[in-house]
This record gives C-alpha cells, sequence and structure tokens, in this order.
C-alpha cells in the first residue's frame, strides 16, 4: 500500500461539516481528502494509508456499521465518528475491538482536534476480521478458560457489545483458536458466543469417552494408589477440621470400603478417574459429599449397612451425569447460568442414571437418590419437580450437603465465619426446601463450630 500524501479521509452524509473539518485539520497542519461519494471512498480506503478516517454516523446507505466492516477488511486504519445523535455510543470494548471512537456534535475545534490526535496515534492493531452484526437471534456464552492450546471451536464466534449487540469475532472456516483467545484476553473479555443453535450442535458433539470405558483394564494397585490419593486430598479439608475427629473417621472407613466395593467394577473405576481428571473439582466435592451424608446418616441412626453404602454409592456418583456434558458448562456456577445453560446443565441428572445403567450393579435405590438429588420439598427442583412426600428421605439428605458444598464454594476462603454463614443458609430454607430434621443432622456434624458460636 503507497503512503497517502493526506492523514485523513472525510466521509459524511447528511450530516455534513466537511468544509469546517477540512479547516480546522488544515489550520492544524494536517492534511484531509473528501470522499464525494461510496466508490470514491472504497477506492480511496483501498489504496492510500490514512492515519485516520473520520466519517459522520448518518451517512445514506452507508450505515456505520458498513463502514466499520468495510474499513476492518481493508486496513486497520482508526476510524472516528462525528454524531449528532443522543443514543448512546457503543461500549467501550467494542471502540476498542472495532477501533472506532465517537465524539459527539456539536463540539469545539480543541476537542475535535485532541480526539483526531487521540485516534490517529493508536498504535495497537485491532482483532482481525471483526464485524458488526445485527443479528437478533439468541446467543449462548462460553468462557474463553474453556479453551487450551490448540483447541479450535469450528463455528461462527461472537463477542458481546451491548445489550442485545454483537461483534462477529470470527468465522466458522477459520476456528477459534489459541492466537485469537490470547488477544481477546488481552483485551479482558472473558467469553465469546454462539448462536443457540450452534451450541447445540457443539453439545451433540462432546466426547464419547464414557462409551469406550468398557475397553480398558485397570490394575488393582491403580485403584489402591487412587483412593489414597483422593482420601490425602480430602483430609487436608478445612471443615473437616472443624468436625469431632471419630465421626470423620468413621465417615471415611464407611467411604472408603463403599469405594473399594464399587471398585470391582473396572467400569465404575474408569468412570469415576475419568471425573477426576476432567471435573476435579467435581470428583472431591462428590468425595466430601459422600462423607458428610456417612456422618448424617449416623446422625439419623440409619446404621443398616445397605442404607449407608448406597447412600455414599449415590453422594459419589450423583454428578456423574455432568461427564456428558462440555466442561464449560459444568464449571457455571447454576446462579450465573443463563436460562439455556440451566436447560442443558439440569439434563445431567438424567444423563448420570444413564451412565449408572450402563456400567450396572447400581440397585434401583441408589438410581433413585441419583435421580433425586435435586428436587427441592418447595417444588422448585428438578428434573421432575417433585414435593415434599414424593421425594425419598436419604435424597433429603443428599441435597442439604450438596446445598451447603456449593454454598461454601462460593466464598473467598473457608473459615469460622463462613462456615457459619453456610449454616445459616441453610436453617433460613426449613419449611421451604428442606426439613427441619435433616438440616438438624447436618448442622450437629459441626458440634466445634456451634460450641465456639456459644462461647463467643
Amino acid at each position: 500500500m503507497k503512503t497517502s500524501e493526506s492523514d485523513a479521509l472525510l466521509i459524511f452524509g447528511k450530516f455534513d461539516p466537511s468544509d469546517w473539518i477540512t479547516e480546522v485539520l488544515m489550520a492544524s497542519g494536517l492534511r484531509a481528502t473528501s470522499a464525494s461519494n461510496l466508490e470514491e471512498a472504497r477506492d480511496l480506503i483501498h489504496s492510500e494509508n490514512f492515519k485516520v478516517i473520520i466519517a459522520g454516523d448518518e451517512i445514506e446507505d452507508w450505515p456505520k456499521s458498513e463502514i466499520i466492516n468495510f474499513v476492518r477488511k481493508v486496513a486497520p486504519t482508526p476510524l472516528l465518528f462525528l454524531s449528532q445523535s443522543k443514543q448512546a455510543s457503543d461500549s467501550l470494548k467494542a471502540k476498542s475491538l472495532l477501533n472506532f471512537e465517537v465524539i459527539q456534535f456539536p463540539a469545539s475545534p480543541s476537542d475535535f482536534l485532541a480526539c483526531v490526535s487521540q485516534v490517529s496515534l493508536k498504535s495497537h492493531r485491532p482483532l482481525p476480521r471483526c464485524e458488526m452484526t445485527n443479528e437478533t437471534q439468541e446467543f449462548v456464552s462460553i468462557p474463553l478458560e474453556d479453551f487450551v492450546c490448540g483447541k479450535k471451536l469450528i463455528y461462527d464466534t461472537f463477542l458481546k457489545i451491548g445489550i442485545s449487540r454483537f461483534v462477529k469475532f470470527t468465522h466458522g472456516s477459520d476456528g477459534l483458536g489459541s492466537e485469537q483467545i490470547k488477544a481477546l484476553k488481552e483485551k479482558d473479555i472473558s467469553a465469546v458466543y454462539l448462536r443457540k443453535h450452534d451450541f447445540v450442535d457443539y453439545i451433540k458433539v462432546s466426547s464419547k469417552i464414557i462409551e469406550k470405558m468398557a475397553e480398558k483394564s485397570v490394575e488393582p494397585e491403580k485403584k489402591k494408589k487412587f483412593i489414597q490419593q483422593s482420601f490425602t486430598v480430602l483430609g487436608r479439608s478445612v471443615i473437616l477440621g472443624e468436625m469431632d475427629a471419630k465421626d470423620v473417621s468413621a465417615a471415611l472407613s464407611l467411604v472408603n470400603s463403599t469405594l473399594n466395593l464399587i471398585f470391582k467394577s473396572e467400569e465404575a473405576f474408569l468412570v469415576l478417574e475419568l471425573l477426576r481428571n476432567t471435573h476435579s473439582h467435581v470428583f472431591y466435592h462428590s468425595l466430601n459429599l459422600s462423607v458428610y451424608v456417612a456422618m448424617m446418616a449416623n446422625q439419623l441412626g440409619w446404621t443398616s449397612p445397605v442404607t449407608q453404602e448406597r447412600l455414599i454409592q449415590a453422594a459419589l456418583f450423583h454428578d456423574i451425569g455432568l461427564l456428558k456434558l462440555p466442561k464449560i458448562i459444568a464449571e457455571i456456577p447454576e446462579v450465573d447460568q443463563t436460562k439455556e445453560e440451566k436447560e442443558i446443565y439440569q439434563k445431567h441428572v438424567d444423563h448420570g442414571i444413564e451412565i449408572l445403567k450402563s456400567l450396572g450393579g447400581f440397585s434401583p435405590e441408589v438410581l433413585t437418590l441419583v435421580s433425586h438429588h435435586h428436587e427441592s420439598d418447595s417444588g422448585n427442583g428438578y428434573p421432575q419437580k417433585l414435593r415434599k412426600n414424593q421425594i425419598t428421605p436419604q435424597a433429603k439428605v443428599i441435597k442439604i450437603a450438596d446445598d451447603f458444598c456449593d454454598f461454601m464454594a462460593t466464598q473467598k476462603r473457608v473459615n469460622l465465619a463462613s462456615i457459619q454463614q453456610g449454616l445459616r443458609f441453610l436453617e433460613n430454607r426449613v419449611g421451604q426446601d428442606y426439613e427441619q430434621i435433616y438440616v438438624a443432622s447436618f448442622k450437629a456434624l459441626f458440634k466445634k463450630i456451634t460450641m465456639k458460636t456459644h462461647a463467643g
């Protein structure tokens, strides 16, 4: 591209201050060229290297979005729009991504020149092929943290720049790869968006690894090491440090024996190992949960070995259905999920039942506990929206411990104060989502904290 004889290209429509603008620019030592029609503007943009393009945002037959898209395709030239519109301009992220600024008129010559200087001196190169879009369909977000180097998402991806406004960032044939992700993160952007139908397709093509589990064989020593590593981590839990050592020890023994029983099935072992390797936080959450419910069973007098074993099995596998979901969905807290993300996430219960049935060896009672673990006395749970007397009591125990763990996961640190808050969180929902007897049995696990509270 040859060097331009002018510093700025002027493109205006109904709002045409070009004579005034040209005089101000010349007085400051900057040269400007005006395009009298669209074809001339296109030719000039193609052939010359302007420091800045200055345009009105009310040009007939050539709206702002088209100017941005056109300029972006041929050069990283910064854009300055002169606007008389009273509507709010696009977000700061949009301006940064698309490399444009907006100055509201009327403006003084000094303000205008200051803005021209600021825009023309921009040194960063905008993101490639970014185009404004006026699509009205629904979009679903995908956090960038889900992507790793070398992985590509072969769909059109979009960035949100305002309410119901999106910018197309990559085209499906290009894929979203590590370089684009790095550029986005440098601009403090945390998520990209897919069209809803693309997102649904993305879900369908998720990993088939579960179906291949039965093809593998695992040595007993590996299973033993798996258990030891898991309990080493569990033993360091700060929350367990606030419980009675004898109660914890008894629960750990029950969970340990249940794991050994489960691991007589290589497929069951491999599924849990997959959960630990791909969703480690979910695995250790499930392990914590199994200890809680084992302790609650003793508090409630459920001392039958069969009952305790079923309860621990259900706790260990309650979220196994998350393996059927994309990792990004599994890691979004339920309180932060969009409507579409919730619909997909809540299917993990049914997916879990499918996985356990395919593995075999799990009793109907365990399957029921897994299917009920997100149901609520109020009827606001899922997937069946069961009410109080329709939910099996053991599932209510799992839900209380599960909700407590989820609450604690939102806290910046686990300490005496945050545990007390978690217990109050449960108490405040008695009579709505929980029954008093089960919340009381859970609170009884934290006798040390109760004593500290009364002592304080």
